[in-house]
């Protein structure tokens, strides 16, 4: 806001006041005559006639306000900018008209300093109108009466909206030139006619690596031109000092400090001083190395695409030919719906709201003993009366609840089988139109005669599996006893033999010969072999009969508990475990464990021989809904043919010399996941490691 205050000068000075000598015209006069009247001031009515033809045509806002700050006078141009009739100003403040709050205490405030201080001021101001925002620069002087006193000011403002908007526009393009300038990348570099090099900016110098004190004055050939592309370069310098008319930018290499080359796109423009004579050139350079390397990328892309988009068109065509004869398909089934509904092997039947038949199969026809053809139009009354009146319960409990009866058992004679109890269990379904209106009944009939007799029979072979039940559990109980009993009365001998075979080769291996030594300690490990294997099916017989206690496991947490304790066997080994994160599962923490070690344990022992080992542990995506889970190395592998063999007990694919084992672990592993419900397979290929996959309930 620019405002200045000037001093007004009176007309009259050292002049006696006097109320009397005040102008007396009172509002309404002055509403009459809707005139410019310039109170307190001398002069003849004509020139207030002049001035307010004046102030009428004039293209500037003109007002003049009371001491109340009320309108005496507004030209047209106030009604204009406004949207406001003349008339409506008359008398009236701008708050009283219903202008903003803002805006009228502001420019009121403007006129009582000049009613106070008896000054010129001068501001701008901003106004909304019918025409949208407009701005103004306004001038308020004083208008003084014949005794000196400020009876009236004039105010006079002209429209600056062009100017401001034209200021406005051109702050917006400088701040737009400025941000562009600030944020250009682009190398720029000038010469004077002599080659000498003038200008770099910063772009530039970061671009090749030297600074603009090491750049500018200097002669060519500069030192980011590279030996090799002397030649291209200096032709192009030269033809640009000639003045030549170089079209469009050019490709030339340039070199950086520390010698690393870079493409670039250079292009030349001439420096002209105001008169249009040249005095220079300027280049702008921009590195394109990174953008070369994604061209070639592209169209590597572009190539891999078009093959992408051939083999698709293939497979679309493949998927229209199907979907061709999905589509020829579903015809068929649709017109084999009407036999598929009469040959149906369940009695099928339609009535309608008074429980006429309107359609029935030829297997409900069999039940009733009638023909198709018998039943249609007639009620059950007339074809089994034997079965109506439970018919009839059924429509009525349907048409007062509207809901379908599910599961109903009913029973009785028909004709095709008089004096036989017969039992049948139906479902009667509503039809309903749009409106939710009843218009039919369909109805499913099973006869379940012979299910009844097998119930009764299941009833009697279930008493008889709970007995088994019971004897098998105690049975368990006895196994596990045994078990338990045959590993430890194996294994005492196992240890009496083994401690004797240590004791031999400790007091008496220096009087053994080498053959002797030699099958001391074959023995030994035989029973360190048996031991183990002792162990193994301990645990296997454990895992075949103790109680699953299912909850939800952490496996990610579990395998890399397991991973983390086959790293403290053999510290000295490297090997990369891969885990994934947040995978869960339901089943029993112990059994899981016990597969796991398994499965891990197997990834390490498999893959000592890698030079890299790596054992995976994740969700596999490509089994469809089922979640399965897969354990994965890199190690020697095995032949799939092979593959049968995997999960049976004391079946091994690797022979003692390379790899120890039972061969139990994986039949121990093959039970648990079994136990769980679950599935579990391999896929491996020879010197490329193995996969093992299972699954888990969720």
């Amino acid at each position: 806001m620019v405002k200045k205050s000037v001093r007004a000068r009176s007309p009259v000075k050292n002049e006696k006041k006097s109320p009397t000598n005040k102008n007396s015209k009172t509002y309404a006069s002055l509403k009459r005559n809707q005139s410019f009247p310039v109170v307190g001031i001398g002069g003849s009515s004509g020139g207030f006639e002049a001035f307010k033809t004046l102030a009428e045509n004039a293209p500037d806002v003109i007002f003049r306000v009371d001491r109340n700050l009320r309108f005496v006078f507004v030209n047209r141009k106030v009604s204009e900018f406004t949207g406001i009739p003349n008339e409506q100003f008359f008398g009236k403040t701008l708050l009283e008209l219903g202008l903003p709050k803002d805006f009228s205490i502001y420019l009121g405030k403007q006129a009582q300093e000049v009613f106070d201080r008896q000054i010129l001021s001068e501001f701008e101001f901003s106004f909304s109108g019918p025409e949208g925002p407009r701005w103004f620069h306004a001038r308020i002087v004083p208008e003084f009466d014949i005794h000196g006193d400020v009876e009236t000011v004039l105010g006079i403002a002209h429209d600056i909206s062009d100017l401001k908007r034209a200021e406005l526009s051109y702050r917006e393009e400088r701040a737009f030139r400025d941000s562009i300038m600030s944020s250009l990348r682009i190398g720029i570099t000038a010469v004077d006619l002599e080659g000498r090099q003038s200008y770099v900016n910063p772009s530039f110098c970061e671009m090749v690596g030297w600074s603009e004190e090491e750049l500018e004055g200097a002669k060519p050939p500069f030192v980011y031109w590279p030996p090799e592309e002397m030649e291209n370069i200096t032709k192009a310098f030269q033809q640009v000092q000639s003045g030549e008319n170089l079209t469009g930018s050019i490709e030339l290499r340039f070199r950086r400090r520390n010698g690393e080359r870079f493409d670039a796109l250079v292009l030349f423009s001439p420096l002209k001083e105001s008169q249009g004579k040249v005095f220079g050139w300027i280049g702008s350079i921009g590195d394109i190395t990174e953008q070369k390397k994604k061209d070639k990328e592209i169209q590597k892309l572009n190539r891999e695409l078009e093959q992408y988009v051939i083999e698709r068109t293939a497979e679309l065509e493949a998927a229209n030919k199907r979907l061709q004869e999905t589509e020829r398909k579903a015809r068929l089934q649709l017109a084999e719906l009407e036999t598929i509904y009469d040959s149906a092997p369940v009695g099928l039947c339609v009535f309608d709201p008074q429980l006429t038949y309107l359609r029935i199969n030829k297997r409900l026809a069999e039940i009733n003993g009638l023909p198709a053809e018998d039943h249609i139009g007639r009620t059950p009354w007339e074809v089994i009366p034997e079965l109506a009146d439970q018919a009839e319960a059924f429509l009525r409990q349907i048409i007062e609840t509207g809901r379908p009866m599910l599961n109903v058992e009913i029973s009785g004679e028909t004709p095709a089988q008089p004096g036989v109890l017969r039992r049948w269990i139906e479902h009667w379904i509503p039809l309903s139109d749009t409106a939710g209106n009843l218009i039919g009944i369909n109805v499913v009939a099973e006869e379940i005669t012979e299910r009844k007799k097998g119930e009764e029979e299941i009833k009697t072979l279930n008493e008889d599996l709970r007995r088994r039940t019971v004897d098998l559990e105690m049975a368990n109980k006895e196994l596990e006893a045994f078990t338990y009993s045959v590993s430890h009365d194996l294994k005492a001998p196992l240890i009496v033999a083994s401690g004797f075979c240590k004791r031999l080769l400790e007091r008496y291996v220096e009087k053994l010969d080498d053959r002797g030594r030699h099958y001391l300690q074959r023995l030994q490990e035989a029973c360190q072999q048996m031991d183990l294997l002792i162990e193994d099916l301990f645990k296997l017989s454990k895992v075949t009969i103790s109680p699953i206690k299912s909850k939800l496991v952490d496996v990610s947490d579990l395998v890399k508990l397991i991973a983390a304790q086959l790293k403290e066997t053999q510290p000295e080994r490297k090997v990369k475990c891969l885990v994934e994160e947040g995978l869960t599962a339901n089943g029993d923490s112990r059994l899981l464990r016990i597969a796991l070690e398994n499965l891990l344990g197997n990834a390490w022992k498999f893959s000592s021989k890698s030079k890299r080992a790596t054992i995976e542990f994740g969700l596999a995506k490509r089994f469809g809904d089922e979640p399965t889970y897969f354990v994965r190395d890199n190690g020697c592998g095995f032949d799939m043919s092979m593959a049968d063999k995997l999960f049976k007990p004391f079946q091994r694919l690797h022979p003692d010399e390379e790899f120890s084992g039972t061969g139990v672990g994986l039949a121990t592993v093959h039970r648990i996941i079994t136990r769980h419900g679950g599935r579990i397979w391999a896929e491996s290929t020879i010197g490329k490691g193995a996969t093992f996959f299972f699954t888990l309930p969720t």
